[in-house]
């Protein structure tokens, strides 16, 4: 949308929230709860608490 004044308003919450939507898509997920795991080193979920188990490829 542009303005009287010549500057262009962009919806930046709604791109905003589907790069943060496609983000948390493709993280990895806790196999008991489906929460993102946000730490790449976490050894146990912050949602449910359970142990996350590390896929052989991850280390």
């Amino acid at each position: 949308m542009i303005n009287r004044n010549g500057i262009i308003a962009v919806p930046t919450g709604i791109v905003s929230v589907e790069m943060a939507r496609a983000t948390d898509e493709a993280r990895k997920k806790c196999i008991y709860c489906k929460a993102p795991i946000y730490s790449t080193n976490a050894r146990y979920c912050a949602n449910c608490g359970k142990k996350i188990i590390q896929d052989e490829s991850d280390g």
